[in-house]
């Protein structure tokens, strides 16, 4: 899902290496593979985590879910 969200910023004339990218896999080895496709696609700025998003969410700031922009990117 992150790439055809890549495609859709360059399509654009967006700049891919002025965004960030997040998300939290189930799958461990998931995790390690989309990190590996984003350094393949230059995207310097991403942070993958592994586990159970809904019982047990990594992305937390102070106690709180982060609070990010979000984007809407074409179903694939």
């Amino acid at each position: 899902m992150l790439i055809p969200c890549l495609a859709e910023v360059n399509c654009n004339d967006g700049n891919t290496r002025a965004i960030g990218l997040y998300g939290q896999e189930f799958i461990n080895i998931m995790a390690s593979i989309v990190s590996m496709n984003l350094v393949l696609h230059r995207v310097s700025d991403f942070d993958i985590r592994s586990g159970k998003a809904l019982f047990d969410p990594a992305l937390i700031k102070d106690n709180l879910l982060k609070n990010f922009d979000g984007a809407e990117c074409p179903a694939t």
